[in-house]
């Protein structure tokens, strides 16, 4: 049996709901359309098509291979695409998810760079906070920040975003200033609760690594929300850099606790192990990397402690 050949007549079946018609379609015989659905199912030790004398329909088990099945065929039409065409710009569909950290001015800007380059890819992001399932979603590319990645995944490190403590100089003024960790305790401290242990926040201490616990009546769940609420005065918060560049460099909002290192966040790219990669997505994740470097995103929190 070719495989390849029988997932194509597996596909056509599904689609016509019927042996004649997609015998007809692909210039078969149903006698030979029947045998080649047979001779499948034999194969993956399990029946993926109900028959009836007026039509046929999926099984469950069914559904879920024909989903598989639709993926490889064109991930192989794809990869015979970009051996032929190896010099032609990346072209289609890309799907990514990303967290709502990158819902900020500094990453649109890559983004309109990366279509102005390649006018011929419609590129669809879903800002979700949570670990998705990117097989079973069908995304082609997650960007996350930190490495939290599932056995069916393939990660690659895009760049680093240095973590730091703000507050809005309201805040400051009506609160005063954090001087050392513990003082923390005695601020209204703004928790994102997408962070594993998220009322202790992790600190470099003369190289050495610590925690500090926090406190504070607002909680939120995703780091966008946390960024605007110190904005309005609500209290410190912890956020990577690349959430509050552009706030630290117009002055709303102020590092603090300088003198204590935080360790920092990696960003990666994560995509389903068992997938080809189309030119779409390598293309997207080598543009990425290049303009996802530490003197783009963290440059404005260098600067000499108080």
């Amino acid at each position: 049996m070719n495989q390849i050949n029988a997932l194509k007549v597996f596909i056509k079946v599904t689609e016509f709901e019927s042996f004649i018609g997609a015998a007809d379609a692909l210039d078969l015989s149903s006698t030979a359309v029947s045998r080649m659905i047979k001779e499948l199912e034999n194969h993956v030790g399990a029946q993926l098509l109900n028959r009836s004398t007026r039509s046929v329909h999926l099984t469950t088990k069914g559904r879920i291979y024909l989903k598989r099945a639709k993926q490889l065929i064109a991930d192989l039409q794809e990869m015979d695409g970009d051996v032929s065409n190896a010099n032609s710009s990346p072209k289609g569909n890309l799907r990514v998810t990303a967290t709502t950290v990158f819902i900020r001015d500094p990453f649109f800007r890559i983004i309109d760079e990366y279509l102005r380059r390649y006018p011929e890819v419609n590129l669809e992001i879903d800002y979700l906070d949570r670990i998705v399932d990117l097989g079973k979603e069908e995304y082609d590319l997650g960007i996350r920040l930190l490495l939290t990645i599932e056995d069916n995944m393939i990660a690659s490190k895009l760049g680093v975003s240095q973590p730091v403590v703000v507050a809005s100089p309201k805040y400051l003024k009506e609160n005063g200033y954090p001087d050392k960790l513990d003082s923390l305790l005695n601020h209204q401290c703004i928790i994102d609760s997408n962070w594993s242990d998220k009322n202790d926040w992790a600190f470099l201490d003369n190289k050495e690594a610590v925690t500090q616990k926090v406190q504070g009546r607002f909680s939120v769940n995703n780091g966008e929300a946390a960024r605007l609420a110190a904005l309005k005065g609500l209290g410190i918060s912890y956020l990577p850099s690349i959430f509050v560049a552009d706030d630290i460099a117009d002055g709303k909002l102020e590092v603090l606790l300088k003198p204590y290192q935080l360790e920092p966040v990696s960003i990666y790219a994560a995509y389903p192990s068992n997938r080809y990669l189309r030119k779409t997505v390598t293309s997207f994740v080598e543009f990425l990397r290049e303009r996802l470097q530490v003197d783009r995103w963290d440059h404005y929190t260098r600067t000499p402690d108080n």
